[in-house]
C-alpha cells in the first residue's frame, strides 16, 4: 500500500502488490526513515563529526556548526508512540541508507524528544538498519529481528522509489517528500486501519 503526499483525498490510498492484510492484526511496527523524514539536513550535507549538545539550548550541531534537528511535528509522534496506550503494543524501528551510520546514531543519541527529554534512541527499538542499501533489505533484517509480518508494518519516507519498492512488500508506505508532518502521520494510521478495520 502506497499513501501519495498529494494525491486527492478520493484516490489518496493505491494498492502496490497482491497481499491481503489480516483484518485482526493491530499495528505492530512503525518504521522511519531518517534522512529527511525524521530530520534535517542529510547527513550527507554536514561536514560531520564530532556532533556536539548545548548543555543550555538542547542544539545538535556538527563539527560546522550545522545544526541537526528533527521535524517539528516527529516530537509530538515520538511521544505518542513511547507514551500513549494506544500505541503500547506497538514497536518503532529506522531504515537509512546513510553512508554516514555512525553520525546518523550519534545524532540520535543526543537529538531529544520534546517534553518528555528522552533520547531519540530510547525511542526506537530497532536500530540496525542504518547502513547504505536498498530498503528491502532493511525491511527483511527488521522481520527477521522483531518477528513481524510485512502487513503489520507502516512506513514512512521521502522518496518515491522506496515507497514503491517497500509496497511491494506488503507495507503500508506513507510518502512525505519534504518530511514527516502530522498530516503524513495521521494518513499513514488511517491507510493502516482501512486496510485492517478490526484494528480500533
Amino acid at each position: 500500500m502506497l499513501v501519495g503526499a498529494v494525491a486527492p483525498l478520493v484516490t489518496l490510498l493505491s494498492i502496490v502488490g497482491n497481499h491481503t492484510m489480516n483484518k485482526s492484526n493491530r499495528l505492530k511496527l512503525v518504521v522511519f526513515d531518517l534522512d529527511f523524514t525524521v530530520w534535517y539536513p542529510e547527513m550527507y550535507e554536514l561536514e560531520g563529526a564530532p556532533f556536539k549538545k548545548c548543555s543550555r539550548t538542547g542544539r545538535v550541531t556538527d563539527r560546522d556548526n550545522e545544526e541537526v534537528q528533527m521535524f517539528d511535528d516527529m516530537h509530538e509522534i515520538f511521544r505518542a508512540l513511547h507514551t500513549s496506550d494506544e500505541f503500547s503494543n506497538t514497536k518503532v524501528a529506522v531504515a537509512s541508507s546513510t553512508t554516514y551510520p555512525e553520525w546518523a546514531r550519534e545524532c540520535m543519541r543526543l537529538l531529544h524528544v520534546q517534553d518528555i527529554d528522552v533520547a531519540l534512541e530510547t525511542v526506537i527499538h530497532y536500530r540496525q538498519a542504518i547502513y547504505p542499501r536498498n530498503k528491502k533489505v532493511h525491511f527483511n533484517e527488521l522481520r527477521e529481528a522483531s518477528g513481524i509480518d510485512f502487513k503489520d508494518m507502516l512506513f514512512f519516507d521521502n522518496e518515491r522509489y522506496n515507497i514503491r519498492e517497500v509496497g511491494e512488500l506488503g507495507v503500508t508506505c506513507v510518502y512525505c517528500p519534504d518530511g514527516m508532518s502530522m498530516e503524513h502521520w495521521e494518513r499513514g494510521l488511517d491507510a493502516f486501519h482501512q486496510m485492517s478495520p478490526q484494528n480500533d
